[in-house]
C-alpha cells in the first residue's frame, strides 16, 4: 500500500486554492484547504500534514502569524513540520 501525502493549502484567495490544486493533481497527495492562519492552526492541531503551503497575507490570522502558534508547540511534529510560505505580492518589502 502506498503512503498518501497529506498536504495543507492555506489561501484565502479560492482563485489561488483552484490553480494550486490543478498543478498539484498530478502527484497523489491528500490535499485539504484552509482560508485562513486561524483555520489552519486548528486543522493542524487535529491531522497531521506532511507539508503546509501557507500564504503570507490572510485575513482572521496571517501566515507568519500562524507559523509563529504552530512553533510554539514543543512537539517536535511542530517544529519539524514544513511550512512554505506563499505570497502574490511583488512589492519588494514583501
Amino acid at each position: 500500500m502506498t503512503y498518501q501525502k497529506k498536504i495543507l493549502i492555506v489561501d484565502d484567495n479560492d482563485i489561488n486554492k483552484l490553480l494550486i490544486k490543478k498543478m498539484l493533481s498530478r502527484f497523489e497527495l491528500d490535499m485539504d484547504f484552509a482560508s485562513n492562519g486561524q483555520e489552519a492552526y486548528d486543522m493542524i492541531l487535529t491531522k497531521a500534514y506532511d507539508i503546509v503551503l501557507m500564504d503570507v497575507h490572510m485575513p482572521i490570522l496571517s501566515g507568519l502569524e500562524a507559523t509563529k502558534k504552530i512553533r510554539a508547540h514543543e512537539d517536535s511534529y511542530f517544529k519539524d513540520l514544513p511550512i512554505v510560505a506563499l505570497t502574490s505580492c511583488i512589492m519588494p518589502t514583501d
